[in-house]
């Protein structure tokens, strides 16, 4: 009966570990839930904070203007300006020998009048 007794005895002893063991374990995977739920709403909120860049993003992407057609349009505005550039040039290399025409005929006209009022004078003066 002593046998009989130590075994009783030993197995309500590994029922109990196995209960208590049982228990802990109900606490691991409580734990382990709570762990999955922390971490599903941490990453809820990253990717709402990704989703909202990304709406972010497409709303801005029409305010600017892209690269190859600023440079297209750039470059067309450079032609632009040389053709002004040089048909102003040319339009003043024209000019400069007609404003020198104007220069001399001013000068001939104001040495003209001076000439006619010196000789008024001079007649009156007499």
């Amino acid at each position: 009966m002593g046998d009989e007794t130590d075994a009783f005895s030993t197995l309500r002893e590994r029922i109990a570990r196995l209960e208590e063991f049982r228990d802990r374990h109900m606490e691991v995977h409580v734990a382990e839930r709570l762990a999955v739920s922390i971490s599903d709403l941490s990453l809820n909120r990253r990717l709402d904070e990704m989703n909202n860049l990304r709406k972010q993003i497409d709303s801005e992407r029409g305010d600017y203007i892209l690269r190859d057609w600023f440079e297209k349009v750039h470059a067309s505005l450079e032609d632009r300006i040389k053709i002004l550039e040089n048909g102003e040039n040319r339009e003043l290399g024209m000019r400069q020998p007609l404003i020198g025409l104007i220069k001399w005929i001013g000068a001939l006209i104001g040495g003209l009048i001076l000439a006619c009022i010196s000789w008024l004078f001079g007649k009156s003066m007499k």
